[in-house]
């Protein structure tokens, strides 16, 4: 209804107006209008990479099969190694840091240094000068005793020709065993002959002095005594305690007095036993007052043991060779291994 009236309003107002249009004429010029279509530009939105939190691989790695077949490697392209994810502190676990038991620690030890014998018997074949033919025997035997002490003794057995040069003689020392090795208590010197002859020295630490007695002649000496004296039968033996490249100068007491020793290394040598082939260190001592020498050749595989001795004198020339070593079983391990008979 309201259409019908809308309608018929404007029908009225055309009529009343009298047409009074101005209609286009068809034979003006046309104007062309061109119009193009254009696509709007669209922002593109930037693009940023989130970043990836890079995941700590845990210790349950199997082990890869190795393929049987070797592959060429795969070249990777330069660019793709410089590309690396970014690390942050976010993505590193922390680790506490726990102190080291000392107690744990395992330090690399040293050869541990052979100990002393506690027993050995050397024997030794007795000669004069160059003579081939033996003509006497010696035997020195060392033991060490409860509470740190110890005895040697020697014995020295002569025949033949050798007996009218040297006498049958036995040499004993008795003392303690210290850290820095034998110090004698006492020493005597005993001549076998028809009238027994025996020397002897008692030490004296405490007061520092040598008593000197002899049994034939009842002569007592009182010396001083020098911090590590020795006596003629322990210094040859001392070299057990103190490799004897470390102490070639002794204080010796003999049967009559102190005098000092002054030994030198003449060399490293081997030479031939009965028990084989054995390597020496050469001491030399030479007496400035006499043409008197001494030279002793220390068995270095069996804790600088005297195996050759050979004395200069004005009775002639004694030379000493070893036969023999006895041990026990707690010795250097070459002799250990090597119990000579």
């Amino acid at each position: 209804m309201a259409l019908a009236v809308l309608i018929s309003v404007i029908l009225h107002t055309l009529i009343f107006s009298g047409f009074g249009w101005e209609l286009p004429s068809f034979n003006s010029r046309h104007s062309v209008i061109e119009a193009q279509l254009m696509l709007l530009p669209v922002k593109l939105q930037e693009m940023k990479p989130n970043p990836v939190k890079p995941k700590i691989a845990k210790n349950t790695a199997k082990p890869v099969p190795v393929p049987s077949t070797v592959s060429a490697p795969e070249i990777i392209p330069e660019s793709t190694l410089n590309q690396s994810p970014a690390v942050t502190t976010d993505n590193i676990e922390s680790t506490e840091i726990v102190p080291l038991d000392e107690s744990s620690i395992v330090v690399p030890q040293d050869d541990p240094v052979p100990r002393p014998f506690t027993y050995v018997v050397t024997e030794f074949d007795a000669k004069r000068g160059q003579d081939a033919t033996p003509a006497g025997s010696a035997k020195i035997t060392y033991q060490a005793l409860p509470d740190n002490r110890y005895i040697l003794r020697s014995e020295l057995q002569a025949k033949g020709l050798l007996a009218l040069f040297i006498k049958q003689r036995t040499l004993i020392s008795e003392g303690s065993i210290t850290e820095n090795g034998l110090r004698p208590d006492k020493f005597q010197y005993i001549v076998e002959k028809d009238d027994q002859k025996t020397n002897t020295v008692l030490f004296d630490w405490v007061n520092k002095t040598a008593l000197f007695q002899s049994k034939k002649e009842l002569k007592v000496k009182v010396d001083a005594l020098p911090e590590g004296t020795q006596d003629l039968l322990s210094f040859m033996y001392q070299s057990m305690f103190v490799p004897p490249l470390n102490q070639t100068k002794f204080y010796v007491a003999n049967a009559k007095s102190i005098k000092e020793y002054d030994y030198e290394f003449a060399g490293e040598e081997i030479i031939e036993s009965k028990i084989g082939k054995i390597n020496t260190i050469h001491l030399h001592r030479a007496n400035e007052d006499s043409d008197e020498t001494v030279d002793l050749w220390l068995a270095a595989d069996y804790l600088h043991l005297p195996v050759k001795i050979v004395q200069v004198g004005k009775k002639g020339v004694l030379e000493m060779h070893m036969t023999s070593i006895k041990s026990d079983a707690s010795a250097s391990p070459e002799a250990n291994n090597t119990k000579q008979k």
